[in-house]
């Protein structure tokens, strides 16, 4: 047998020795192993051993041959190794047969994916395309890493999932007792085999929603178990029954990728699914979409944990989403082309960050269905679409330092964009608060619906939007924001200065309701323009408001001002209603005045100690004469009371009213309002005390519901209008010492509450 040594390899001069006998070393140093090795490791083959030592061609040919070759790695320090050592650093797909054109890759991927696991390797893609034709399931309990070199590429062709891989199922289970929303412990029907670091999963067919069937679900690890006790990493944001939730237990298992890149076959609804993994890391992707409309591309199914960076996305209907429950997701400096909603968390979603997002003809690029707390940072938008803004359709969240800039008509919040919650679980909603942050948008506007409070700061927009049926408790602009109060949006809004953060002291004048409702019979298209209602009893110079009004809609919704009068007739002062619609019939009038209109902040959290305390001021100041006794300064006030959903709570809402005297200082008073039980309100009686040389009274207070004027009364039994229950009433100061001025009076309300 020809023998070959380090000092001359091959060992023999003649030609024919070398071809016949040395077959086995050339196939091995052109084998792929150390053609790919050579191209990405830097590898230089050479023969380990003295010279005397023989290496036979068949014991290169061995599995363990490999390890006869040495290996000196590029860079200063490098230690020396055999060839064995890199190449088993990596799982190659090619060794388990995948197919060198776009045949079927899913047999070979499988039996590589599972050696992956198994050995703790890296499956190493071929720098080519490959293609799935049928589904590739893959479940596993560890760690996953697959990495893609520069060519490498998974065609997704079998419908609708192509690639799936998923953290393998330990258990099943059933609640023996149900779930309430922001339980951390819950009992299930058998714990064995249920361990800390487990995925657990909540699955109903119950829907959330009124309109899109979206089912409760929900995603998160276990944090600890004890007998048929399981404590969550996170409180739980359902209420869960026992009758209708399956539990599913899943063992750990994480997926690491380096380069993804993933593409659409022949057209669209073909995708990959992550699913009931944790802690998921993707750095650098490449999803590409048949077309504009051609559904996902990256599928997240009950996950919690997953971080992606540096990703480009090309077409696609929302090419990447966060689904079922998946929870705390992030993702980082994207660009996104001819995409409609690039990332779209849905089916509640559980804290979606998206930061740093470029988006260029792009529809909706800031978009999530029905998630919680989804917020978006850093992102442009340069979209041609009118109306490709954002549709925050989440509960709480928002939008910081991102600017969008879309065509005249476009609009970023839509009123109908909300989480579109039933009924039984609006109150859910309206313990998240949504904050729009440095966010321009010159054709667009802000809002959102079912959350405690929408905050507005330093932005520049076309509008506020929380008109019609939006559940917004509290509405807050600062000073620094260019934007359109809309007319239900400024009876609601509580603005701060952005330099001080405290309220600017003198809430809006707003027109409150004294009860007096008339029936309007006529109304002239005249400048000014002439209300008919018979005796009516105006004076000029009253305040009243009109709504109701068929034909001359022009005139509903607005508050007015009496001018000229007589038995059956008054003028709207300073109204030119020749362009307006006829009026045909109906409407209704009713007397009002302009109040100080706070907004005592009502959240819908349930339980004792979830108490809002909000504080504003109205404010006189600097009282010009010495005050004989008996003089008054009187301030009329509205307390807006937006609780639009029931609650089986008792709130107690407290005024406290601070006059600052030039004899006394700061005179207080305290006074109970009202009482809200459940769906029922009463108004409290109002003790008028007398303090030393200043008196602080309150009168007419009357509580505003059940009147028939749109906006301004309501069904105490639903609440479901805008600002359709609030109560006012007058402050009195009386100054009984003849030194005496007010020089400032404070207002302060603050609600009590506790459950039923």
């Amino acid at each position: 047998m020809t023998t070959y040594n380090t000092g001359n390899p091959l060992g023999s001069s003649d030609p024919k020795d070398l071809y016949d006998n040395a077959q086995n070393l050339d196939e091995a140093l052109n084998s792929p192993e150390l053609t790919w090795v050579d191209r990405l490791g830097n590898l230089r083959p050479t023969f380990q051993g003295a010279v005397s030592d023989a290496i036979t061609a068949t014991e290169l040919a061995d599995p363990t041959g490999s390890s006869r070759i040495g290996h000196l790695p590029e860079g200063t320090g490098a230690v020396a190794t055999t060839v064995d050592k890199p190449l088993n650093n990596f799982c190659l797909l090619d060794n388990y047969g995948a197919p060198l054109d776009l045949s079927d890759t899913t047999p070979a991927m499988l039996l590589a994916l599972t050696d992956a696991v198994a050995t703790g390797r890296t499956l190493l893609l071929p720098p080519r395309p490959i293609q799935f034709s049928t589904s590739c399931n893959f479940s596993f309990a560890g760690k996953l890493k697959i990495a893609f070199q520069p060519g490498s590429e998974l065609i997704m062709a079998a419908t609708p999932v192509s690639l799936n891989l998923n953290g393998s199922l330990v258990k099943t289970a059933t609640l023996t007792a149900p779930i309430a929303f922001g339980d951390r412990i819950i009992q299930i029907s058998d714990g064995t085999s249920v361990a800390r670091g487990q995925l657990i999963t909540f699955n109903t067919s119950t829907p959330v929603d009124t309109g899109f069937n979206y089912v409760k679900r929900m995603a998160m690890k276990v944090a600890d178990v004890v007998g048929n006790a399981v404590t969550l990493s996170e409180p739980a944001n359902f209420d869960f029954t026992i009758v209708e939730t399956t539990l599913s237990f899943y063992n750990y298992a994480t997926v690491e990728i380096e380069g993804l890149n993933v593409s659409q076959a022949v057209d669209g609804n073909r995708r990959m699914d992550l699913g009931t993994l944790q802690d998921i890391v993707i750095n650098g992707a490449d999803l590409t979409a048949f077309a504009r409309q051609q559904g996902n591309v990256l599928f997240i199914n009950f996950c919690d944990g997953f971080t992606m960076r540096d990703y480009r996305l090309i077409n696609g209907v929302y090419p990447i989403q966060p689904s079922n429950g998946s929870r705390n997701l992030y993702f980082y400096d994207g660009v996104a082309r001819s995409c409609r909603h690039p990332i779209d968390p849905s089916v509640w979603a559980y804290n979606v960050r998206v930061k740093g997002l470029k988006c260029y003809d792009t529809q909706d690029a800031l978009q999530s269905h029905p998630a919680f707390e989804v917020y978006f940072e850093d992102v442009e938008d340069y979209s041609t679409n009118v109306g490709g803004g954002v549709g925050l359709r989440c509960i709480g969240g928002g939008i910081k330092n991102s600017k969008v800039f879309l065509p005249p008509g476009s609009s970023i919040i839509n009123s109908n964009q909300s989480p579109l919650l039933r009924p039984a679980y609006q109150y859910i909603g309206q313990l998240y608060d949504r904050t729009y942050e440095n966010v321009v948008a010159p054709f667009a506007g802000l809002g959102g619906g079912d959350i405690r409070e929408l905050k507005i700061l330093g932005c520049q927009a076309g509008t506020i939007s929380v008109d019609g049926n939006e559940r917004v408790s509290k509405v807050t602009v600062d000073d620094r924001c260019s934007i359109v109060l809309t007319r239900a949006s400024l009876r609601r809004a509580n603005v701060y200065s952005a330099t001080n953060g405290r309220h600017i002291e003198s809430p809006p004048d707003t027109f409150a309701s004294v009860n007096t409702i008339q029936d309007i019979t006529t109304i002239t298209q005249t400048n000014p323009a002439v209300v008919g209602i018979a005796a009516h009893g105006r004076v000029p110079g009253e305040i009243i408001r009109i709504d109701g009004v068929v034909g001359m809609t022009q005139i509903n919704e607005k508050v007015y001002t009496v001018g000229a009068v007589t038995t059956d007739t008054f003028e709207l002062a300073g109204v030119d209603a020749t362009a307006y619609s006829a009026y045909v019939s109906g409407g209704k009038s009713t007397l009002g005045r302009l109040a100080k209109t706070i907004d005592p902040c009502l959240t819908s959290g349930l339980g004792i100690g979830n108490t809002p305390d909000f504080r504003a001021s109205a404010t006189v100041r600097n009282s010009n004469a010495t005050l004989s006794p008996g003089t008054s300064v009187t301030i009329p006030v509205k307390i807006v009371n937006v609780f639009n959903i029931q609650e089986p709570i008792v709130r107690q809402a407290v005024l406290t009213i601070k006059a600052l005297s030039s004899t006394d200082g700061y005179i207080v008073a305290s006074y109970n309002l009202a009482t809200f039980a459940g769906n029922a309100i009463s108004a409290q009686q109002l003790v008028v005390p007398s303090i030393s040389t200043l008196t602080l009274s309150v009168t007419n207070f009357r509580v505003h519901y059940g009147t028939q004027v749109t906006n301004e009364g309501g069904d105490p039994n639903n609440d479901a209008g805008l600002g359709e229950l609030y109560y006012s009433f007058d402050i009195v100061v009386t100054a009984n010492n003849t030194a005496d001025k007010v020089q400032r009076v404070d207002i302060e309300v603050v609600e009590l509450r506790a459950n039923i």
